[in-house]
């Protein structure tokens, strides 16, 4: 009995607080001691107890020396199902809280390498906080010691990035929070702060893509608009010096340069806006200049007023019958009228339902004859004469005015003059289809465009004018317009 008792008071393997070290273990004095018990055959029932601690003692020690913790568990579960002698009891108890200590310490590391992995924070935070209560950054197996000072060190990175991101977001520090979120995405970091920082800066993105979109089309709404966008979140613009810079320059300059942007960008709407905008600070201090009246190319009133002879009856301010039976005081009137290049004019550039004997302009002899054949189609598809298939006279009148540039500006002078004075709605209204049409196929001469342009733009006639503005920049059109789609410029 004394053998068993020392064999089992020596070789017991040092418990260090979930490390087993198997250093001092030894199982030969036991294996000595159980012989020479096995070999005095029988004895009481404590000295068979006390046999057969010992023995599960032995296995007890195999296992752990073995490293086979099946087994370990195996042994604890029987002696707590049969109990341990005095002696056994002390190493079996300290063996059984080990394996309990080391059961946790590995839940902990399980716990610790998952949230590391899926880069879980709270759940990293939770498991650290496990392993300090465990003991374990002081455990003697250094592996142990190494898993948690690394996923210690992961939290405070994750912690940094976290704090960085909402500095920078509160700070609104475009340059910090790129590096803060380079460094989450480096680190495969992602949580609510992340993704509330990924948004303000996929935001700020956005508004410094529209504050380069503005600079390059000089937009000043667009401008003020991001300046004012910024200023409400306290973001520093890059852009922000130069968009305020053409903010101040002079409206005449500033639309200058907003055309050569335009042009540059080739923006056929962009250019139509920036011209119309420069010519109404042109036309606001060039009026009566450009009255149609005052166009050099138009052919002087005496030659109009000769090819009109003495029938009264073909002019009028809207109807070919006005001046019937007017009676000799309304000659007078037409002479003396005739005496002034001013009424001559006047008449010359009124609207007329009869047929022209002459020109507008000054053309040669073949233009002429090609001008009163134009008037005729005019009329005809104005409807202030009844000719068949008015849409096809506008076809030709178009293709005309495409062919021969030499008769564009009479064609436009002729649409000018049956639009002035033209007391007929339906007419009226023709001939504003008409004047779309032209301006659609082929542009004024310069010397004409800005003579159009004031009457566009004394009447009003929006469309008509970024068409003229349309026109002008592209040049003539390829073809003239078909059959159907003059129909849906008329619908």
């Amino acid at each position: 009995h004394e053998e068993l008792r020392q064999a089992l008071a020596t070789g017991a393997a040092v418990c260090r607080g979930g490390y087993v070290d198997v250093g001092p273990l030894s199982v030969s004095e036991l294996d000595v001691a159980i012989a020479h018990a096995h070999e005095a055959q029988g004895g009481a029932q404590g000295s068979r107890a006390l046999l057969r601690s010992a023995q599960l003692v032995r296995r007890l020690r195999i296992a752990l020396r073995e490293g086979a913790w099946d087994a370990v568990d195996g042994v604890l579960h029987e002696a707590e199902a049969s109990g341990v002698c005095e002696e056994a009891a002390v190493e079996v108890g300290a063996v059984r809280r080990e394996v309990s200590l080391r059961s946790a310490m590995l839940r902990v590391l399980s716990g610790l390498s998952s949230a590391a992995e899926a880069r879980d924070r709270q759940s990293l935070e939770s498991a650290l906080t496990e392993a300090e209560a465990l003991g374990m950054e002081h455990n003697p197996d250094l592996h142990v010691v190494a898993r948690v000072v690394q996923a210690k060190e992961l939290l405070e990175r994750l912690d940094g990035c976290r704090e960085r991101i909402a500095t920078a977001v509160q700070e609104v520090d475009v340059e910090s929070l790129d590096a803060a979120l380079a460094e989450a995405a480096a680190l495969g970091y992602e949580d609510a702060t992340v993704a509330r920082g990924r948004g303000v800066r996929e935001e700020l993105a956005e508004l410094a893509e529209e504050a380069d979109a503005a600079l390059a089309t000089l937009d000043t709404g667009r401008m003020r608009e991001v300046l004012a966008e910024a200023a409400r979140r306290g973001v520093r613009l890059a852009q922000a010096q130069a968009m305020r810079e053409l903010l101040a320059l002079p409206p005449q300059l500033l639309l200058q340069a907003q055309l050569r942007a335009a042009m540059e960008r080739k923006d056929v709407d962009a250019v139509v806006r920036a011209t119309i905008a420069f010519k109404t600070l042109f036309f606001r201090n060039e009026r009566r200049r450009f009255e149609l009246a005052s166009f050099a190319g138009l052919r002087p009133p005496e030659d109009f007023l000769r090819g009109l002879g003495e029938d009264e009856a073909l002019w009028g301010s809207g109807g070919a019958d006005a001046g019937a039976g007017a009676g000799a005081g309304a000659e007078g009137s037409a002479a003396a009228a005739a005496t002034t290049s001013a009424a001559g004019l006047e008449r010359m550039l009124r609207h007329q339902r009869q047929p022209l004997s002459v020109s507008l302009t000054q053309l040669t002899p073949l233009h002429n004859s090609l001008a009163l054949k134009a008037f005729r189609h005019v009329l005809g598809f104005m409807g202030d004469r009844q000719y068949s298939y008015p849409l096809t006279l506008a076809q030709e009148l178009l293709e005309l005015g495409l062919a021969r540039p030499q008769m564009r500006d009479e064609i436009y002078c002729q649409v000018l003059k049956q639009l002035t004075g033209n007391a007929g709605l339906a007419s009226l209204r023709r001939g504003w289809q008409l004047l779309y049409l032209c301006l659609s196929t082929f542009p004024p001469s310069e010397a004409l465009e800005n003579h159009v342009e004031y009457f566009i733009r004394r009447q009003e006639e929006p469309v008509c004018l970024a068409q003229l503005h349309r026109r002008v920049y592209l040049g003539a059109a390829a073809r003239a317009p078909n059959i159907s789609e003059i129909e849906a410029v008329m619908a």
